[in-house]
C-alpha cells in the first residue's frame, strides 16, 4: 500500500509542477491543450490564459505540490500516528478537496475532471481505509 500511495503522491507532484509551469510560455501552450481536453469536448479553442489565469494556475500548482509532499510524508513516515492517525488527518482533508473540486468542476463544465477526481479520491481513500491498524 505504501508504494501505491507514494506513486500517487509522485503523480500529484508532477501534475502540480506542470500546472505551475503555465506561467512559462512554452508550457502555456501545453496547458491550453490540456484545458481544451478537460472542458470536453475539445474544440481547439480553449479559453485564453491571461495573466490572472496563469497566476492562479501557478498558485494552484504550488498548492498541489505542497499537498502531495504532505501526503507523501504522512504515508511514508507515519511515526507515532500509525495508520489510524494518518487516516484521521488525510481523509477529512481529502474529502474536503474532493467535494469542493467536484462542485467547481461541475459548475465550470470541466466534466473530464469529475472522472479524474473520482479516480484520485478512490486511489488514495481506498488504501487508507483498507490498511490495518497496528
Amino acid at each position: 500500500m505504501k508504494a501505491w500511495l507514494t506513486a500517487i503522491c509522485g503523480v500529484l507532484c508532477a501534475t502540480g509542477l506542470f500546472v505551475a509551469l503555465a506561467v512559462v510560455p512554452p508550457f502555456t501552450v501545453l496547458n491550453r491543450l490540456v484545458l481544451d481536453v478537460v472542458f470536453w469536448p475539445p474544440n481547439g479553442d480553449p479559453a485564453a490564459l491571461d495573466t490572472t489565469a496563469r497566476f492562479l494556475l501557478a498558485l494552484s500548482g504550488a498548492m498541489l505540490i505542497g499537498w502531495s509532499l504532505t501526503l507523501y510524508g504522512l504515508f511514508r513516515f507515519p511515526g507515532t500516528l500509525g495508520p489510524a492517525g494518518v487516516r484521521r488527518i488525510v481523509l477529512p482533508a481529502l474529502t474536503a478537496w474532493f467535494v469542493i473540486d467536484m462542485i467547481g468542476s461541475w459548475w465550470t463544465g470541466a466534466t473530464l475532471n469529475l472522472a479524474v477526481n473520482i479516480a484520485l479520491y478512490a486511489a488514495i481513500a481506498v488504501p487508507l481505509v483498507m490498511v490495518r491498524d497496528t
